[in-house]
């Protein structure tokens, strides 16, 4: 018998041990897999109840605060009281009978006899993320006393478009003296309004709604990424808690991924391209409309965005632009707007960068009153 002859059963037995100890390496990967999987569920459901017991907020707004419409897709509850939650910060949201963040009540007739300011807007408008006594809104109240009424119709999320049907569905009610639009830039888009029977309604396949639990959802249904995002914001208050506390880590990474995902934003596009001259020809047409539907002197208001003051070669390095950029050129075409119309354009420059809430970029209070003394002291030459 040979030496291989001896040596080849051996070969026979050792493959079977081999497949057994990998065997039960796997097996031991699995279960401290498993282990794993069971020890985050275990976190997040102790999380889950130990923030529901303390009455954690949803994250952003809560439930119930908006409510569909059929002209403008959405609009604040009547009558609301909640919360809003973001970045570690939670604020009060009342809104009155009308559905305008106020405590106050506002009839259609000026039974008071004093000057009347309307405000069209925005979440900058509406004070998203600040209490309402620190709004800007809320601080021209404090400013103008009796001299002046401020009724502001601002919401988050609305455009141009809402803007101007919310004017004439509900401002033009109360017969303003002043109609004072918030520009805010990502105003700079489609402005697009569409016939629905005999009612003229925001484009709903461009704006967003409001679910029946009272959030606001994309019409065309979003991505499943966000849809499921959104989800776990609405139902999971231990997904909220760590997404707050994550987002200043890790809101560069998300910025980014939506950068790849949407490209360069309108309001940064070229001056010369098609999507600029259309968007500028969509809002410059829609305050003409205002303009020849009211006798109530419109002017359009710029307020500071972070973004204006950001150098150029740093935008067009971002986003790979190779055209000449300014990056407050939205500004300046919506003050040409103003120009060509014959409208009062106020520009509330501020340049310094600790006048917005961090990671979200909407004002805070002391921004919210910079921009209100400068309002002020402009309006008061109106009046």
């Amino acid at each position: 018998m040979s030496i291989e002859d001896i040596n080849s059963p051996i070969k026979f037995i050792n493959p079977p041990i081999e497949l057994k100890e990998k065997e039960g390496k796997r097996k031991t990967s699995g279960k401290n897999i498993l282990l794993l999987l069971t020890a985050i569920f275990i976190f997040f459901l102790i999380l889950e109840i130990s923030l529901r017991l303390f009455s954690y907020p949803v994250y952003g707004f809560q439930k119930g605060t908006f409510v569909s419409d059929e002209i403008l897709g959405y609009k604040l509850s009547p009558n609301y009281s909640g919360l809003q939650s973001i970045y570690e910060r939670t604020v009060k949201i009342n809104t009155n009978s009308k559905g305008m963040r106020d405590f106050r009540e506002y009839d259609y007739n000026n039974t008071k006899g004093i000057p009347r300011i309307l405000i069209l807007g925005d979440s900058y408008s509406f004070g998203n993320g600040v209490n309402l006594n620190e709004s800007y809104a809320e601080y021209l109240r404090k400013e103008f006393g009796s001299n002046a009424e401020i009724i502001n119709l601002a919401v988050p999320g609305y455009s141009i478009n809402h803007e101007y049907l919310s004017f004439l569905e509900e401002g033009k009610k109360y017969n303003p003296d002043i109609i004072l639009v918030a520009f805010s830039p990502n105003d700079w888009g489609i402005h697009q309004l569409v016939t629905e029977g005999s009612k003229i309604t925001v484009d709903k396949t461009k704006s967003a709604v409001a679910n029946k639990d009272g959030f606001l959802v994309q019409y065309e249904g979003g991505s499943i990424v966000r849809n499921i995002h959104l989800f776990l914001l609405w139902n999971c208050r231990a997904y909220g808690f760590l997404y707050t506390k994550s987002r200043a880590i890790f809101s560069k990474i998300v910025s980014n991924y939506w950068k790849k995902q949407e490209g360069t934003p309108l309001y940064f596009s070229d001056i010369n391209s098609e999507q600029y001259k259309e968007a500028y020809a969509g809002y410059s047409s829609l305050i003409e409309k205002m303009k020849n539907s009211t006798n109530a002197t419109i002017i359009l208001f710029a307020g500071p965005f972070s973004i204006y003051y950001v150098p150029p070669e740093s935008v067009k390095k971002e986003y790979n632009i190779d055209y000449e950029l300014n990056p407050a050129e939205t500004k300046e075409s919506v003050k040409k707007i103003a120009n060509d119309l014959h409208i009062s354009f106020i520009d509330v420059d501020i340049s310094e960068m600790d006048i917005y809430l961090p990671v979200d970029g909407h004002l805070n209070s002391e921004g919210n009153k910079l921009v209100a003394d400068k309002l002020y002291s402009e309006l008061s030459r109106f009046l």
